[in-house]
């Protein structure tokens, strides 16, 4: 059976789960049922007057922005590969949008899950906004803190930084960590040292470990997107050193859509779905330039940590909107 055999078929049995427990579907099959969800989400929930433009966009953004999610399904049915590019650029920039408005207590080095599907559609633009240049580096309590400062260092040719971040990945490499968190930060350190044989072990690893993490889909174990990205990585970060790895002979992982990529010479995606003309705000909001992330100091002085501001994003990206609609 083919990754997209693989990947309709846990679709369907997704789907079915979801009227077996519930007595009704919890996702679309296709784009008619999405659309009147859609439909029935803005008269109950969109169409009334909203206090302020900020609560308008987050309502948005947490109703009516998750339901993107069936166009997965819908470009494997269609066997479209420009089409599935498209649609892991409208669902990875929702998803990084929406992540930057929700509150986690940490700072922003959780973007990297999204950031690393983004960039198997080649959207590498949103790097600088969610890890600019010049902040912080991570203190090394998770493994995203340890990618992220070494993902800097070499995106911004920061080279001071790799011992103390050396430090911190062998110190957390110590204890007990789960497969995924590990291959992940070897598979950096290899792409540091331009070790492609190491580079393409990690990469078969991570492919495995993927099957293993709970927050994975059964879909999506058949398109581990973030090892796509890992992969995709490396071509960012030296197109002449990527051509030495190789890719992963796992199951999971989408050659056929690797292939594509290389013979289109590794397009970005773009935005494939315009909401209708009174879900406007949908397509602004998915449109906008996006503000840096920003992050506000939290503690008692002893012990100070560093969390992304939130509600700073939520406000520079709605302002944004209002004067791009306004000009």
């Amino acid at each position: 059976m083919s990754n997209v055999e693989k990947f309709i078929t846990e679709w369907m049995n997704d789907y079915n789960k979801g009227i077996e427990k519930f007595g009704a579907p919890q996702i679309s099959l296709n784009i008619e049922d999405f659309e009147a969800e859609n439909e029935e989400i803005y008269k109950k929930y969109l169409s009334q007057e909203f206090p302020d433009t900020n609560r308008q966009v987050k309502i948005y953004l947490g109703i009516l922005g998750r339901k993107m999610r069936f166009s997965y399904m819908h470009a494997m049915q269609q066997r479209d590969w420009a089409l599935l590019n498209n649609v892991i650029y409208q669902n990875t920039r929702f998803n990084l949008i929406y992540g930057a408005t929700l509150a986690s207590g940490t700072d922003h080095s959780n973007a990297l899950w999204d950031l690393l599907a983004a960039f198997t559609c080649n959207n590498f633009d949103e790097l600088s906004i969610f890890f600019p240049k010049n902040f912080p580096s991570g203190k090394g309590k998770f493994y995203t803190e340890i990618c992220r400062n070494f993902m800097e260092i070499m995106i911004y040719h920061q080279d001071e930084r790799f011992i103390e971040t050396k430090v911190l990945a062998d110190k957390f490499l110590a204890k007990k960590k789960t497969t995924w968190e590990k291959e992940s930060i070897l598979y950096l350190l290899a792409l540091l040292e331009r070790d492609a044989t190491a580079c393409s072990e990690h990469l078969e690893a991570l492919c495995k470990a993927y099957q293993r993490l709970s927050e994975v889909s059964a879909p999506f174990k058949s398109f581990p997107l973030q090892v796509h990205g890992w992969y995709r990585f490396a071509y960012y970060v030296d197109p002449s050193f990527f051509i030495q790895i190789k890719q992963p002979k796992h199951w999971s992982f989408f050659s056929d859509f690797e292939r594509w990529h290389k013979e289109s010479s590794y397009p970005k995606g773009q935005l494939f779905y315009q909401y209708p003309e009174k879900m406007d705000l949908m397509n602004r909001i998915l449109q906008a330039e996006l503000p840096t992330i920003q992050l506000y100091e939290n503690g008692n002085g002893r012990h100070t940590d560093f969390v992304k501001d939130t509600d700073r994003f939520l406000s520079e990206l709605t302002l944004g909107i209002m004067n791009s609609s306004q000009s």
